[in-house]
């Protein structure tokens, strides 16, 4: 077969790698986030004010982290996918041109 026309998953495979690196970094970001909120005891009498404020944004960054994450996953399973796929394909096309040769043969 033609080397020009092979599928090279090189490129594809790096990508994901990437992608599965910013979604591990994405969840250490979650994790730090998490663990930088303050106690209840923190905010203080005064401090009560804000903090419903503060947990109201709170949960609405670790709802927008936890969507980035899976949506990273989400990219990261497609292009595993689209790597197999595109393998199993140019398998399964090899296999046939090689059947039409033996038979040429």
């Amino acid at each position: 077969m033609n080397e020009d026309l092979r599928f090279d998953p090189g490129p594809v495979i790096t990508c994901s790698n990437a992608l599965q690196r910013i979604q591990g970094e994405a969840a250490g970001i979650m994790e730090l986030a998490v663990d930088a909120n303050p106690d209840w005891y923190t905010w203080g009498l005064l401090g009560l004010v804000f903090s419903d404020a503060y947990w109201g944004l709170a949960d609405e960054l670790y709802k927008h982290l936890g969507m980035m994450g899976q949506a990273l996953r989400d990219r990261i399973d497609s292009l595993d996918q689209c790597v197999a796929n595109y393998e199993a394909t140019e398998h399964a096309i090899t296999d046939a041109f090689n059947k039409i040769k033996q038979l040429t043969d």
